[in-house]
């Protein structure tokens, strides 16, 4: 998957891609692990949803 990080920065010059998929690993391990608080927990939401966001108007473009 980080193939495609890695692309999507090459291609868009956005180092953001990396900081948000991070998070959003982040919230992956959490599912089996437990391990953030609240607050954390919704700081990497909100990373997740940047995501998203990101993604949907790059796809919007092509």
């Amino acid at each position: 998957m980080w193939d495609v990080v890695e692309f999507l920065v090459g291609k868009t010059g956005d180092p953001e891609f990396s900081t948000l998929f991070r998070l959003v690993e982040g919230l992956h391990a959490n599912f089996y692990h437990n391990f953030m608080r609240r607050e954390l927990f919704e700081k990497h939401r909100e990373g997740e949803l940047g995501l998203i966001e990101v993604l949907r108007e790059l796809i919007d473009r092509v």
